[in-house]
């Protein structure tokens, strides 16, 4: 009964708060905001409102003013799910509407990120330099980017090019942190520099980071352009180990690196898209106290291209997938993967108010079959104000390396070379209002998965295996508020409601699979008063439920509180002070891996 009282507060809390932001909204402002043009949800340009599925937008005006140098630290601030090991040495992973890391797929500039065997993007060491804008789309995308797209899809969108103009900015903080980074735009190229280091707030914990980032627009017109990425993003770090089982040799580096060309052409009557890259993937993990020195390597090559018609009421997207793996393991050997895949989009205006979204996406992978991944979706708008969507789709996931081959005999981990592919299908329904600058999104989602890939202990080996749990349910609620008045105060409401149950042979009778909470709760406030900016950002996790060799556990609730504070002296010169954990909790994320307590950022940017 607590757990519904709980539940019937926040509703409670959220709806007098929508109730007093329409009493005391600014009335002089009649005037409609602008409203964001995202792309990721249908690989096109259109209005929030009538993209399929809820989508959110972290703008880099967002992401200056939380003081987040990171991506892992961006979303976290927005309210999304990022797992930790903790620190800057910890790895970190989205999690989105309690899917796991490997079943949300994350892209830069519409690409995929690179990923280890393990199939996860890393996003610990991803810088928020360059970074134009973040759209994350909830909900299944399959039927546009094949693999991985049950929770939905993470768009990171960079622009280095611009009005010219060169940035440095220096920061120092606790745990002797001191990082440096370097911005050069041009109106046609632009160069990111910059690297961290720090010793870390537990014992044996030191990192050392860096990156390099460039960009060169080889043309760009108005509606064609042909643009040159690449990037390298490394990162050494100690590692410290789980609380159960402590380290003082290992250490860990990771290195991502990527050049990609994208280009939009118009040809035979439309308008095509085209992306050509290379990415690698490279990870060290060495512990001279185990006798352990693992390599691995993964290698992606790929050619992306869509085009875009318009045909009366039709607007029509098809397209053309080509992809290449390979992994190369010290560990595990070396396997290599192809996949082929064909695309189908149809949007279809019914009426003023009435568009239909329809997709169809067929895989064609050189050791899996992969099933018709199908998706509608219905966006009704109501006024101008309301609109409803309802959607469906099924998903994919094929195996990742790491799941069908690994083998350590030291830790009694392996994978299963007989592993099926997950596969499922989610259901959305939401409803968003947008007035001014004061909006709310309600969505409802049901995700039923079979299949599910998951490393289970067993008892008669003593061995942990990637095993396929038969069935795994997901039922959530995304709820969103934000208002702001008179253009000085801006107040945001994220609560997120996820009850994921699996049921099994291994695991035995229904459970609860809520690693990372059935309850999300995150409160923000943005005070802007000319030439200072002041942020708080108060985030409660509860009730997670985590397997362990063949057993249940319960992980404790929490909650942390994050202040930002950000002068702007004179146009080109700013300080900021960003306090995390700023009521010095402890906490923990993953089990074993407690968080840093207080700690302390201060910033300085100049523009010149």
């Amino acid at each position: 009964m607590k757990k519904y009282q709980y539940f019937l507060t926040l509703f409670v809390v959220s709806a007098l708060l929508l109730c007093s932001s329409l009493s005391f909204a600014d009335d002089s402002d009649k005037n409609v905001s602008e409203e964001e043009v995202v792309v990721t949800a249908t690989r096109t340009a259109v209005p929030e409102s009538k993209a399929p599925g809820k989508t959110e937008v972290i703008t880099k005006e967002q992401i200056e003013a939380s003081g987040a140098t990171t991506v892992a630290e961006a979303l976290a601030d927005a309210g999304v799910s990022v797992s930790s090991n903790g620190g800057k040495a910890g790895a970190a992973n989205i999690q989105l509407d309690g899917s796991n890391s490997n079943q949300t797929l994350v892209l830069i500039n519409g690409l995929p990120l690179s990923a280890g065997p393990d199939g996860k993007s890393e996003l610990s060491f991803i810088p928020t330099v360059g970074i134009d804008r973040i759209e994350i789309s909830h909900g299944p995308l399959s039927s546009l980017y094949g693999s991985s797209g049950l929770g939905g899809v993470v768009n990171i969108i960079t622009d280095l090019t611009g009005e010219s103009k060169d940035r440095v900015n220096v920061s120092g903080g606790s745990f002797n942190t001191k990082s440096l980074d370097l911005l050069t735009q041009r109106n046609n190229w632009g160069l990111a520099i910059g690297g961290l280091m720090t010793d870390g707030y537990r014992t044996h914990s030191e990192t050392f980071s860096n990156y390099f980032m460039g960009q060169y627009n080889l043309f760009q017109d108005t509606d064609e352009y042909l643009k040159l990425y690449f990037q390298a993003f490394n990162k050494h770090g100690e590692q410290p180990g789980s609380l159960s089982f402590l380290s003082t040799t290992a250490t860990q580096a990771d290195q991502d690196m990527a050049i990609n060309l994208n280009g939009l052409y118009n040809f035979w009557g439309g308008v095509w898209e085209y992306k050509i890259y290379r990415q690698q993937y490279d990870l060290k993990y060495s512990d001279p106290a185990w006798n352990t020195n693992s390599h691995h390597q993964v290698f992606s090559y790929g050619i992306d291209t869509a085009g875009q018609y318009q045909l009366k009421d039709h607007e029509l997207v098809t397209g053309v997938m080509i992809k290449q793996d390979s992994c190369e393991s010290t560990d595990f050997g070396d396997h290599s993967r192809s996949n082929n895949a064909l695309f189908l989009q149809d949007s279809w205006q019914l009426a003023d108010s009435l568009k239909i979204i329809t997709g169809l996406r067929e895989d064609c992978y050189s050791d899996f079959s992969s099933p018709l991944l199908p998706k509608i979706t219905l966006v009704k708008s109501i006024t101008d104000q309301i609109t409803i969507k309802a959607g469906y789709g099924k998903t994919f996931r094929a195996p990742t390396f790491e799941d069908l081959y690994w083998y350590d005999t030291i830790n009694y981990q392996f994978g299963d070379s007989n592993l099926k592919p997950e596969t499922g299908n989610r259901t959305d329904l939401i409803a968003e209002w947008k007035e001014n600058e004061q909006s709310v999104t309600l969505n409802f989602y049901q995700a039923n998965l079979r299949d599910e890939i998951d490393w289970l202990y067993n008892d008669t080996t003593w061995a942990t295996t990637a095993t396929n749990i038969d069935k795994v349910y997901i039922n959530g609620i995304n709820f969103n508020w934000k208002n702001t008045w008179a253009k000085i105060i801006t107040t945001r409401v994220n609560y997120d409601y996820i009850d994921k149950k699996a049921t099994d042979s291994v695991l035995g009778d229904e459970q609860d699979y809520n690693k990372y909470g059935k309850h999300q709760l995150t409160l923000g406030l943005d005070f802007n008063n000319k030439a200072w900016n002041y942020g708080i950002n108060w985030r409660y996790i509860r009730d997670r439920d985590y397997v362990s060799y063949g057993k249940t556990y319960n992980l404790p609730d929490y909650n942390i509180l994050n202040l930002d504070i950000r002068y702007q002296m004179y146009k080109n010169l700013s300080f900021s002070l960003a306090v995390d954990n700023s009521v010095d909790k402890y906490y923990q994320i993953e089990n074993g891996y407690p968080m840093p307590g207080r700690s302390y950022t201060l910033s300085t940017k100049y523009t010149f």
